[in-house]
């Protein structure tokens, strides 16, 4: 659906006066408005200002919201005039300041600017459980993806939850194509907070799209944003498209650490020791 309307008004002879407003609404995946106004003014005595203004606003379907502001105001030439006709001579010199843009921060549940990521919510948990299962397979070890639907939706979205997710969802389509989960973890050497990202995904079929990128982006804002000291995760060795992908964009791997773990019979037994 797309709408617009524009006035010009056109005042009597010895001066000039001309605004126009336009509004526009679009619906293909979401809905977007446009607004504009534009105001002119000149009369004989050799002055002409133009004041522009300008806002877009992005809404879409998927709980996303954007939104951009921008003004600019624009003196343009003045001339002096004879009463009985054209210019003479010019005199002062057009002053124009520049555009200013805006972009709201988006917050839980919105879009974010660069790629279409969304915080998930609790109808995203049987995308999510699909997406661990679709994840695990790629590290090829899908007999270890035993969380239920209901375990990810008490650690998610609980009374207290212990982790969070984003979705990222094709631009075009609309449709879920990866996510992230993660959770806090604590540095008593920095005394702040930091991120431990347990899952990144993007289906084969989304890769090359951005969509890693911008989830692991949103990720940094967050740690940026709250003073968070780290944003780490783990990769397989093996992996080698992820590794290089990672130290493309400055991640460095901790070489002079291991891992250790204990899980099920060697838990289990120290645990009732």
């Amino acid at each position: 659906m797309i709408c617009q309307s524009q006035s010009v008004i056109s005042p009597g002879a010895g001066a000039h006066q001309a605004g126009s407003a336009g509004v526009r609404v679009g619906f293909p995946a979401g809905l977007w408005v446009g607004f504009s106004v534009r105001l002119g003014f000149s009369a004989w005595l050799g002055l002409s200002a133009r004041l522009g203004f300008s806002a877009r606003l992005g809404f879409s379907a998927w709980f996303g919201f954007s939104a951009r502001l921008g003004f600019s105001a624009q003196p343009v030439r003045a001339a002096a005039r004879s009463s009985r006709g054209p210019t003479r001579r010019a005199v002062g010199r057009a002053v124009g300041l520049r555009a200013v843009e805006t972009w709201l921060t988006p917050r839980r549940g919105l879009w974010l600017a660069a790629r279409m990521i969304r915080t998930a919510t609790p109808d995203d948990i049987p995308l999510i459980h699909t997406l661990v299962r679709e994840l695990a397979e790629y590290e090829k070890e899908p007999h270890e993806a035993r969380a239920t639907e209901e375990q990810l939706r008490e650690a998610l979205f609980g009374e207290r939850p212990a982790a969070y997710a984003h979705i990222a969802v094709d631009d075009a389509t609309g449709e879920p194509v990866g996510f992230s989960l993660w959770f806090l973890n604590f540095s008593t050497w920095r005394g702040v907070h930091g991120i431990y990202l347990e899952d990144l995904f993007v289906r084969p079929e989304a890769r090359g799209g951005g969509h890693g990128k911008a989830l692991l982006r949103e990720l940094a804002r967050i740690c940026v944003e709250r003073g968070y000291g780290r944003l780490e995760w783990s990769v397989l060795n093996w992996n080698a498209p992820s590794i290089a992908f990672y130290e493309a964009m400055g991640a460095r791997p901790q070489d002079e650490w291991t891992v250790y773990r204990l899980t099920d019979g060697a838990l289990a037994e120290l645990g009732s020791s």
